[in-house]
C-alpha cells in the first residue's frame, strides 16, 4: 500500500452526458485533462458531485477506465468503490485497482441504512480487497457515521487513512 500522504485539492471532475442522456466518454477525456492543466493535485471520480448514481455499473466502470486512462499516472486518482452492498464495492474496488487507481473512496451502502456493525464490516472488507489506500466518505445521504466510529475505522483498519467529511 502507498503511504505516500495526499496533500492538495483534489477535484471532482463532472460527468458529461450526451443531448441523448448517454454517457459521454470523449467529454469525460476533455474534463480530466481540464483539470489536470488547472493545477489539480489529484482527481476523485465517479463520486456523488459527479453524478455516479446516474450511471450504471458498467458506466461506472467506463468512467474508471477512462479517467485512468487518461490520467495516466500523472495526478493521484481516487476511485469511487462506493457500492449498494459489500459485493458490489468489493466488484468495483477491485476494477479500481486493476485500472491503476491510486486510492479508493467509499460510502457505506446508501440504500439500506447500515448498523455501525455493519459499516464496520463493510469498510474491512473494502480495506481488505486491495492494497490500495481508502478514503471514507461521510455523506448525508448514506449511513451517518458519527466522529467516534469514523475514529474507530481510521484507528482499526490500516488501509483507512483518509476520511471525507461532507454536511
Amino acid at each position: 500500500m502507498s503511504q505516500r500522504p495526499y496533500r492538495g485539492v483534489f477535484t471532482i471532475p463532472a460527468t458529461p452526458f450526451t443531448d441523448k442522456n448517454a454517457l459521454d466518454l470523449d467529454g469525460v477525456k476533455a474534463v480530466v485533462e481540464f483539470c489536470i492543466a488547472a493545477g489539480a493535485q489529484g482527481i476523485v471520480a465517479p463520486v456523488n458531485a459527479s453524478e455516479f448514481s446516474a450511471l450504471s455499473d458498467a458506466e461506472r466502470m467506463q468512467v474508471v477506465e477512462t479517467i485512468a486512462r487518461t490520467n495516466d499516472g500523472r495526478l493521484p486518482y481516487v476511485a469511487s468503490a462506493t457500492g449498494v452492498s459489500t459485493e458490489v464495492a468489493l466488484l468495483f474496488a477491485r476494477h479500481a485497482a486493476d485500472q491503476g487507481a491510486d486510492a479508493l473512496i467509499a460510502m457505506p451502502p446508501y440504500v439500506k441504512k447500515a448498523h455501525p456493525g455493519d459499516v464496520r464490516r463493510y469498510f474491512e472488507s473494502l480495506g481488505s480487497a486491495t492494497d490500495l489506500p481508502v478514503f471514507i466518505q461521510n455523506h448525508p445521504i448514506g449511513v451517518p457515521m458519527s466522529p467516534t466510529l469514523l475514529g474507530d475505522l481510521a484507528r482499526d483498519i490500516p488501509t483507512v487513512l483518509y476520511i471525507k467529511e461532507e454536511i
